[in-house]
């Protein structure tokens, strides 16, 4: 699924104008990159956390951590006990 998949299932569940559900993805993503850049972790519930790892030296590494949800629905280890 592309971007604009994504924003169009939004909006069809929503119910909400394209132009609004693309702006708050638009503004979504943009928060997540600027606290990624400042050095400070997102999380985003059942979905998982971003963030980045001082590596050796100078070398940052961009991780992704994903979810208890996540890790059920792939058949990770987890403790998750909702819906999946």
């Amino acid at each position: 699924m592309d971007e604009k998949e994504l924003i169009q299932n939004i909006v069809n569940e929503t119910g909400i104008e394209e132009k609004t559900v693309e702006n708050v993805f638009n503004i979504t993503i943009e928060q997540i990159v600027q606290s990624l850049k400042n050095c400070e972790s997102v999380t985003v519930r059942n979905f998982g956390r971003f963030y980045i790892d001082q590596g050796q030296g100078k070398t940052k590494i961009f991780t992704f951590s994903p979810s208890q949800r996540l890790r059920k629905i792939f058949g990770w280890t987890s403790t998750y006990k909702g819906e999946v």
